[in-house]
């Protein structure tokens, strides 16, 4: 049976955080290795790993002397691990109990270096929380091999959290430390040259919680780094070659398709002046150039024209209205799930109340 190594980054979760150690406590695959990073924390939160250590023999504890975000605290945890596999998943998010051993059986069954899946969004709106998945439910696995067969591997979702991968694959690679944003799109971008089979597979076994600050976070100039991760996916797949691949114009839609996310509801909600915002506005689309964006589709032609002549109107109109919760209600309506269990409902009610309240709301 290969072991599997589970990496949780801990920064003050001590109020919520046992709802993850609990799923992967009560995980049916029992031969897992859990690496708690307690980033430094100011809570008490490496006092409730230490208590939950007693009981679980498997959960490793790595107690960091500096706080240096979670793109360290996870390669931290990456160090540390002995599995075959490793799967990421952030203190304040959650598993069905069979989660790992479904994903670990269609490894080998398919023999995937990377199982990916769907999240459950748990989403509090108002009173109401709502539960709804990023896209349709898959009816079968689907089998993508990898970028040099089919270019759709290098189109899908870019997190890290709720994937089971073959430590194999991350070899020598990173999460970059100096990033507050972006930093699991890159990681991710930078093994997919590596792997030889992808896996997206049927079924919803990752629950991610998003957090009342996390909508903040939405809105900060963090999203600048993005300037810094385009260049740098560029540069990976330069190395490979992408001219004779045939994948060029793949990887510069990708590109542009998270510049157009960024320019059109990251930027205009900022706290930031006008001037401020048009000229990142600015930033962004001089990338068309300097990374060579020649070549992409003609929607992305079209949206490099219309932001660089209505950009300024556009930030006008939209500041007031809140797209990262007109998208979340969208996609309840498309991709609702009904979760029927009310104990988990209520669980979930009450941490939002914690978090809320963490948050200063």
């Amino acid at each position: 049976m290969e072991k599997v190594s589970i990496v949780i980054p801990i920064y003050n979760a001590e109020k919520y955080m046992s709802l993850c150690l609990d799923s992967l406590f009560k995980q049916t695959y029992r031969k897992l290795e859990i690496i708690a990073v307690n980033d430094k924390s100011t809570d008490n939160s490496l006092d409730v790993l230490k208590t939950y250590q007693k009981d679980h023999k498997n959960l490793i504890i790595i107690d960091l002397e500096i706080n240096r975000g979670v793109s360290n605290a996870r390669n931290q945890g990456i160090k540390h691990a002995t599995g075959e596999y490793i799967f990421f998943i952030d203190s304040d998010d959650f598993l069905d109990k069979d989660a790992i051993k479904i994903l670990v059986n269609k490894a080998l069954e398919n023999k995937a270096d990377v199982v990916d899946t769907e999240r459950l969004f748990w989403y509090k709106r108002k009173e109401k929380v709502l539960t709804f998945t990023e896209r349709k439910q898959l009816k079968k696995d689907l089998i993508i091999d990898n970028i040099y067969k089919n270019k759709k591997a290098l189109t899908l979702p870019r997190y890290v959290t709720g994937k089971l991968y073959a430590k194999s694959v991350i070899e020598d690679v990173v999460f970059d430390d100096n990033l507050r944003c972006y930093e699991d799109g890159l990681f991710n971008q930078e093994i997919k040259p590596k792997f030889k089979k992808y896996m997206y597979a049927q079924g919803v076994y990752y629950h991610y919680l998003q957090r009342p600050n996390s909508l903040i976070n939405t809105v900060s100039t963090n999203h600048l780094d993005y300037l810094f991760v385009a260049k740098r996916i560029k540069e990976v797949y330069a190395k490979i070659n992408y001219f004779n691949l045939k994948i060029e114009k793949t990887i510069n839609n990708l590109i542009c398709s998270d510049i157009f996310v960024i320019i059109s509801s990251k930027i205009p909600q900022m706290k930031i002046s006008k001037a401020k915002k048009v000229s990142y506005l600015k930033k962004f689309l001089k990338l068309k150039t300097e990374l060579n964006l020649s070549k992409i589709s003609f929607k992305n032609k079209f949206l490099f024209f219309f932001f660089s002549k209505f950009g300024k109107i556009y930030f006008s109109i939209i500041k007031k209205i809140n797209l990262v919760d007109l998208s979340f209600r969208f996609l309840n309506l498309k991709n609702k799930i009904t979760i029927t269990n009310k104990k988990q409902i209520k669980t979930i009610e009450n941490i939002y109340l914690i978090m809320e309240e963490k948050a200063g709301k």
